[in-house]
């Protein structure tokens, strides 16, 4: 495996972030097939990802950020940081806690557009909750921190009348999945707490 294969992955991000354009992202999506490919990214790599994907929630470019939604869930198993291995790795540079801005400004922008059936934003939630997920399934404690920091605010997000209800609909199929599996004292302790209470 050659080092301009290792790499390629977070230049594409540096040239995204450099050329406002994430056409080389969406180019390689298309084009990655390859499973035994290991990208070896630095530790900034998940600080470059979080600028790359804020700009572009702020900017409410849609299709750019499920874009990069889908370079994490597909890619994400692979990506090598200093010597560590897959999501893992990637959550260890603060992936979870970045994932938390990265779901307010996607609720802002539910919330700005409003009740429409827009099958670009249900895309852009099922990409985000597929992430999630890929982090659920990486290793248990990936699970746990995913559900502490997300039941709560997706719950928020099913019960806020200002989202569309394919949204929603959407959110609602994604918790279950989340849940799946949860022992119930888990998720009795997730399900009882005060803020909890107020949004069921």
């Amino acid at each position: 495996m050659t080092a301009r294969s290792e790499m390629q992955l977070e230049k594409l991000i540096d040239e995204a972030t450099r050329k406002k354009n994430s056409q080389l992202l969406e180019k390689f999506l298309a084009t990655e097939d390859s499973e035994n490919v290991s990208y070896k990214c630095s530790k900034q790599f998940v600080n470059k990802l979080d600028k790359l994907l804020c700009r572009e929630l702020d900017k409410q470019e849609v299709k750019s950020v499920s874009t990069l939604l889908n370079v994490i869930q597909k890619c994400g198993g692979r990506i090598s940081i200093a010597g560590e291995d897959g999501l893992p790795a990637v959550m260890k540079y603060g992936l979870v806690g970045r994932m938390v801005n990265w779901f307010e400004k996607l609720k802002g922008i539910l919330i700005l557009r409003g009740n429409e059936k827009n099958e670009m934003l249900t895309s852009l939630v099922e990409d985000f909750f597929n992430v999630l997920l890929a982090v659920c399934e990486s290793r248990p404690e990936g699970k746990m921190q995913i559900l502490e920091n997300f039941v709560l605010r997706t719950c928020s997000l099913i019960t806020d009348v200002r989202i569309s209800i394919y949204v929603q609909q959407e959110v609602v199929r994604k918790l279950n999945l989340m849940l799946d599996n949860v022992p119930r004292e888990a998720k009795k302790k997730l399900f009882s707490t005060k803020e909890m209470l107020l949004v069921m």
